[in-house]
């Protein structure tokens, strides 16, 4: 289903909407802007390896509990 996905992005997008404006983010100094996005794209690619590295069971939940 595209349910969780679609879900997981919109949640991805909202939560930079909010921080780029509540958080100040237009206004600040570029180079901590560039530090804030260089966290978060650290962190998604964090999350990425680490649910690859055990076999991709957050995707099809279904297959890996029944293997």
């Amino acid at each position: 289903s595209i349910t969780v996905p679609l879900l997981l992005l919109l949640g991805a997008f909202k939560f930079l909407v909010v921080v780029w404006f509540f958080m100040h983010l237009k206004w600040d100094n570029p180079r901590y802007r560039g530090l804030f996005f260089i966290g978060v794209v650290g962190a998604i690619l964090l999350f990425g390896v680490v649910h690859f590295s055990v076999g991709l069971a957050w995707l099809n939940p279904v297959i890996t509990a029944t293997k």
